[in-house]
This record gives C-alpha cells, sequence and structure tokens, in this order.
C-alpha cells in the first residue's frame, strides 16, 4: 500500500472496525511506519469513534518521532482504494528526506478569523516551512468564518504555494465535525499543515450550468442572506425554484446558487436551512450584493472520473493523491465510485466526503461547495 522507491514516499491504510483502537492500529500497520523520514500523517474518520480514543491511539504511535506530524478530522465518509466507506477510518503517509513538515490549529469565528489565519501562516513560517510547498487546510464545515481564515493564511504565506482541503460536517444532521493535530483535538476550528518540499497539483471541478436569468443577493452577511431582489430570501428562493410548499432543507441540495467569478467559471453555494424572519442560511459565505443564477445539474456521474483524469495527465506519475468529494454532489450522482477509484491504478491515495473543498494555487484560496477537488503530489 506504498509507493516505496520516490523521494517523496507515500503509503495508505483504511480499517472499518469498530473501536477506535482496533482501527488506528488495523490503518497504521499498512502505512509502512517501520521508517523514520519527516512525515505528514492525514487522519480521516467518520463519526463513529471517539475522538478522545483516536486522538489517544495515534499520539502514541506519533510520541518517539519529533519529525512526525499529524491533521485530519472527522467526516461523514472516507474515500480509499477498497471505496467509499460512511463507516471508517483511513491513514496516507506522505514522507520523505528534505520535507519539513508544521501544523497548526486555530478556532474559527465570526470574530477574528483573518487574524487567526494570519497567525497559522506565520506559525507555518516560522517552523521553517517555503515554497515550493502545499498548505493542507482541514476545517469544521458548520464553523463561521473559514473564508477569512483563509484570506488571514494566504496574506503571510502567499501565492507560491499550493492550497488543497475541505471541511467535515454531516449535513441532514446538522452537526459539524472534530479536527486534530499531534497536539489534540478539537471542535469549530481549521487545522492547517504545511509541506515544504511538497509540489501538488489541485483541481475542482461540480458540473452545474446556469439556467434561466441572473437575480441579485441583496443582503447577506457571512452564510445568511435574508434578501434577495428586493424580497425576503425565503419566499424568492421558492418562487425561483417552483417549489413554494416545501422547505429550504428538503430542496436546497439539489438546487445551489452559483455565483459567476471572472474566469467565467461558478461558485456554489447551497442553501442549508430558513431561519426564522424569512432568512436562508447556506452551507459557506455568500457575496453580498452580487449576481446570481440558480443552477441545474449536468451529468453529475461523470464529474469525479473527469477530475481524476484531468489531474493525472497534469502530472502523470504521482507520489500520491486526495481527494474531497462534496457530500450533497455524491449523493445527488447516485452511481458507484467503482470507476473512479479504478483510474487512480496503483497511486496510493486518501479522502473524504467533504463539506465544503478548498484547491487554489497563484491566487487567494476559498472555500468552493459542490466539487469533486483532486490534489496529486510530488517532489
Amino acid at each position: 500500500m506504498s509507493n516505496g522507491g520516490r523521494k517523496v514516499k507515500a503509503a495508505w491504510g483504511a480499517s472499518k472496525r469498530s473501536t477506535p483502537r482496533e482501527a488506528v492500529y488495523e490503518a497504521w500497520a499498512q502505512v509502512v511506519p517501520g521508517e523514520v523520514e519527516p512525515s505528514l500523517f492525514l487522519c480521516f474518520f467518520t463519526p463513529d469513534y471517539s475522538p478522545d480514543e483516536v486522538f489517544s491511539q495515534l499520539n502514541f504511535l506519533l510520541y518517539e518521532r519529533p519529525s512526525w506530524r499529524l491533521a485530519g478530522l472527522s467526516t461523514a465518509g472516507i474515500i480509499s482504494p477498497r471505496g467509499i466507506w460512511e463507516q471508517g477510518l483511513g491513514l496516507l503517509r506522505i514522507s520523505g528526506e528534505g520535507l519539513v513538515v508544521v501544523t497548526s490549529m486555530a478556532k474559527l469565528g465570526r470574530l477574528a478569523a483573518f487574524q487567526a489565519g494570519q497567525e497559522a501562516g506565520e506559525e507555518l513560517l516560522a517552523g521553517g516551512v517555503r515554497p515550493p510547498g502545499t498548505i493542507f487546510v482541514f476545517y469544521d464545515g458548520y464553523a463561521e468564518g473559514i473564508t477569512p481564515f483563509l484570506w488571514g493564511l494566504y496574506d503571510v504565506l502567499g501565492p507560491d504555494f499550493t492550497y488543497v482541503g475541505g471541511g467535515g460536517g454531516e449535513h441532514f444532521r446538522g452537526k459539524g465535525s472534530v479536527q486534530l493535530t499531534e497536539r489534540g483535538w478539537t471542535t469549530g476550528a481549521a487545522v492547517v499543515a504545511g509541506v515544504r518540499g511538497l509540489r501538488t497539483v489541485a483541481l475542482a471541478e461540480h458540473g452545474w450550468r446556469p439556467k434561466a436569468d441572473p437575480f441579485f443577493i441583496t443582503r447577506a452577511e457571512g452564510r445568511i442572506v435574508t434578501s434577495i431582489n428586493g424580497f425576503p430570501a425565503r419566499e424568492a428562493y421558492l418562487n425561483l425554484v417552483g417549489e413554494k410548499d416545501k422547505s429550504i432543507s428538503e430542496i436546497g441540495i439539489a438546487h445551489p446558487l452559483g455565483f459567476p467569478r471572472l474566469t467565467g467559471e461558478f461558485l456554489l453555494r447551497d442553501p442549508l436551512r430558513e431561519l426564522p424572519g424569512g432568512a436562508i442560511e447556506f452551507v459557506s459565505e455568500v457575496p453580498f450584493n452580487s449576481a446570481a443564477f440558480l443552477m441545474r445539474a449536468e451529468d453529475l456521474a461523470a464529474v469525479a472520473e473527469r477530475v481524476v483524469k484531468k489531474a493525472l495527465e497534469f502530472s502523470p506519475k504521482p507520489s500520491f493523491g486526495f481527494i474531497a468529494y462534496c457530500l450533497s454532489q455524491y449523493w445527488l450522482a447516485r452511481t458507484s465510485a467503482e470507476e473512479m477509484i479504478s483510474l487512480w491504478g496503483e497511486v496510493p491515495y486518501l479522502g473524504f466526503l467533504s463539506f465544503g473543498e478548498v484547491a487554489a494555487r497563484g491566487t487567494v484560496p476559498f472555500v468552493q461547495n459542490k466539487t469533486v477537488t483532486v490534489a496529486l503530489g510530488r517532489e
């Protein structure tokens, strides 16, 4: 389950064992822990497992290796060469001589999120992270402030890194996720792992196109939209969709809003739930005073395969892969993941069903929704 022989090496492991201890040890045994080079361990696990127990087992295994680092989160499902599991735990080990790995954890929130991102960036720089390199970001998808956090991170680190990652959360349960590093775990936070000397290619696609005419978000703050075209958001949205008798939580994932970007692409936002007074909460921050379109899906089942193929064309012999597959996109596609999984060949990779995705290089990173995001790494 490894790609030994490369300067940057990787190995993956996964387990469906019912207890955290058994799951951690089974996955750990598959990631070739006998090597001693600087390493980053990515860990994704479903909410069935106690974060206390997951962390304590991993902490015990990492304790004697000061150059080993950990970053991860809990998620609605993990993705590995063995399939997409809604119960399980996975590890991806990225290691190599000359790599410098530094992690940081910060609480998210509306206030001081930009400053928290700056401080995380400064912590990475102080630990020796420099370009070329990769910045992994894993966060609580239900927490406020991830967008300004990313801006603050970029303000310090700049455009010469690849930024990639995603958020965790359970969509229909309205629950966020756990974030962890080698120093502990928490909720409502963002975890950042910077790796100096690791180059990655990151791509994201969603497979949605606009329909009908644009409208305007006339009042919004963060993730809360209170007015569309000058009318209460709930009333206006349901009129646009043509489903006046249904709730936002029933129809939101099938009718996202799309915001045009200068690149010609669309930034998608899923309505999450209605709030008292006729407002709508979205899964991520919504651009204020901007034009938007109602979006329609086009062949969602092919999106994941297309993104993996494109990434492998850009980087045909990667050392490892990472995938963040939007949870609602996965539900709507209603297809087996077997074809997408077969495209990876012998590449060690790991990923998760995400609640928001991040993929950027040379530009300010931002949270996307409804994408399949793939990153391929090499020395």
